[in-house]
């Protein structure tokens, strides 16, 4: 499969001879972080991609979803390219010939086990406002997805916002 040929080309080929000479736990440590870069972070991303169409629900998202995927947008003024995980459109759009579609939601899936902030909610927003001139944003949400949660300053954010959507581990596996 994919992953299977991205882990054994990204993960391992590196590190084959000190896997194959038995010294697995040098070789490992190197290749840890092409492992989470490479596999993990792609495979949480899809996960995010999937509850995101599947579970969670309508007061979550704001409206109905018709299709869930990733992006990457330009940044002119910042001459960089900004990487979208998860971007939601409403079920509306396709019966709308020639209107932009309406944005339900953008996110960010980080599989790492640190703490996301107010600046990846900072990051989202200013992803939010590149997507302006392509499509209606006046209702989209900002999701988080973190398997390693969230700072207290994101969470008392986003209790005071009700465009922010925060989704830990727990809420990705039980949650809407």
């Amino acid at each position: 499969t994919d992953a299977m040929l991205r882990f054994q080309h990204a993960v391992v080929r590196p590190d084959l001879q000190r896997f194959e000479t038995r010294q697995t736990e040098a070789a490992w440590g190197d290749a840890r972080a092409r492992f989470e870069a490479g596999v993990m972070g792609p495979a949480f991303e899809a996960m995010a991609r999937t509850w995101t169409g599947r579970y969670a629900s309508h007061e979550t998202l704001g409206g109905t979803v018709a299709r869930v995927g990733s992006t990457v947008v330009n940044d002119p003024a910042g001459r960089a390219r900004v990487e979208i995980d998860v971007v939601a459109l409403e079920a509306s759009f396709e019966q709308r010939p020639g209107k932009v579609p309406v944005l339900l939601l953008i996110g960010e899936a980080k599989s790492g086990p640190g703490q996301r902030g107010t600046v990846d909610l900072r990051r989202l927003e200013h992803a939010r406002g590149l997507l302006a001139g392509r499509a209606d944003v006046e209702r989209t949400r900002l999701a988080i997805f973190a398997a390693g949660g969230f700072t207290a300053d994101l969470r008392a954010e986003a209790r005071r916002r009700s465009d922010v959507v925060l989704v830990d581990l727990h809420r990705l596996y039980a949650g809407d």
